[in-house]
């Protein structure tokens, strides 16, 4: 069952929402990581020459277990569907604080979608926002999307190279701070060169959600 067509309507994002990035056009916060190894950091949630703290949220472990159990649900009817809506209610707040916390960081144009070797460029928050919920859809397996051969959008074109890497983890570089934040299942991630530049982006982090920040820990994979 595809959650996507339940929860909200299909919000594929235009290539003018969702904008490559020439070698030419690519911006100092770009050029200033071009020895980051982003395959490395996406599994592993560390990588050389870059400091990085995990920041937990109270809910963690349960969006993990519930997506995990749904995964491997072979019953259907009720059970299926309460455990749908209490993921999905789960997912819901998971996205407000997402939006909240990079609020905190960067103005939307400040952003940078990291995809591999392909950078891309938010147009705006409306497209901010589309693109965290169907990645923490895909992300908790709630939603897997069909990609072909060819990608037909830049949309596609960053989950395809999400999907040759293995990965589930969404890059967000920041134009205006030294920070790379890194969103995936396992949840959040702050990456830079320096941990001074790591506390500068804690301080200001929204009061609204309780985060416990955890300093240079591994990535753990999730258990199919």
């Amino acid at each position: 069952m595809d959650l996507r067509h339940e929860v909200t309507p299909e919000q594929t994002l235009s290539d003018c929402q969702l904008s490559l990035l020439s070698g030419q056009h690519l911006p100092l916060a770009v050029r200033n990581h071009a020895a980051t190894d982003w395959s490395a950091l996406a599994w592993n949630g560390q990588c050389p020459g870059l400091h990085s703290w995990r920041l937990a949220r109270i809910d963690d472990e349960e969006i993990d277990r519930l997506a995990t159990f749904y995964r491997r649900l072979v019953c259907a009817g009720s059970q299926v569907q309460r455990h749908q809506q209490r993921i999905v209610q789960l997912l819901r707040a998971r996205h407000q604080q997402d939006l909240a916390l990079i609020r905190a960081l960067a103005l939307p144009g400040q952003l940078i979608v990291v995809g591999d070797s392909d950078f891309y460029q938010l147009a705006d928050e409306q497209a901010l926002s589309a693109l965290l919920w169907q990645h923490r859809l895909q992300a908790a397996s709630l939603a897997p999307q069909d990609i072909g051969q060819t990608p037909a959008s830049n949309q596609q074109r960053l989950l395809a190279s999400q999907h040759a890497q293995g990965h589930d983890s969404l890059m967000l570089l920041f134009t205006a701070r030294p920070v790379v934040l890194q969103l995936d299942s396992s949840g959040v991630r702050l990456h830079g060169a320096s941990s001074v530049y790591l506390a500068a982006a804690v301080d200001m982090l929204p009061a609204t959600t309780q985060w416990h920040v955890q300093g240079e820990t591994k990535k753990t994979r999730r258990a199919a």
